[in-house]
């Protein structure tokens, strides 16, 4: 039976690069329901929402062996649910300091299913044992924002603000790496 790769995976699903980011996605929905969260869920303070949403937004995302999702943090709640593949290694930090780790996967197989990465929590993912896995290996999930992703909303966390908060095996992970070309 054949085992369907990356890049034919990537081609099924026609996804594309996310170049700051990292990792291969497509938006699968947006709802047409609009919402101002600054007015209506949040009191006001620095880096909230600054106007209308779209009340949710998904997206299929896919990681290969090769790729990072890069340490990042957006102004909305996001739910991961994995769909397939390779399970996720998940690094969560809280504005608090408070720190996570969670693998993202089959659920019959004792991993979590889903899980939700509150707003404003740092988030940084790659594919357990990515090292070591076969070439053209990946992980899929399905990834819903509420309310729904817009790019003003997400910002890249550098190194500098993880230091001491996050562990430093998970710190070398995402920073001291190679640029890598795909292997498909």
């Amino acid at each position: 039976m054949h085992r369907i790769n990356a890049k034919e995976m990537i081609e099924k699903l026609r996804l594309r690069k996310l170049s700051d980011e990292g990792g291969w996605y497509r938006e699968t929905h947006r709802c047409p329901d609009r919402i101002d969260p600054g007015a209506i869920l949040w009191s006001e303070k620095e880096g909230e929402h600054n106007g209308i949403r779209f009340l949710y937004t998904a997206i299929d995302y896919l990681l290969t062996r090769l790729d990072l999702s890069m340490p990042h943090s957006i102004l909305s709640d996001e739910i991961w649910q994995f769909s397939g593949g390779q399970p996720m290694e998940m690094h969560l930090l809280s504005p608090e300091g408070e720190y996570q780790r969670h693998i993202l996967g089959n659920p019959w197989e004792g991993m979590t299913g889903r899980i939700l990465i509150p707003r404003g929590w740092v988030q940084a993912v790659r594919l357990v044992g990515r090292e070591t896995q076969a070439e053209g290996a990946w992980g899929l999930a399905g990834c819903y924002v509420i309310p729904g992703f817009d790019f003003a909303d997400w910002k890249l966390v550098p190194r500098e603000e993880l230091e001491g908060k996050f562990p430093e095996d998970a710190i070398k992970t995402f920073f001291d790496c190679e640029d890598v070309e795909d292997d498909f």
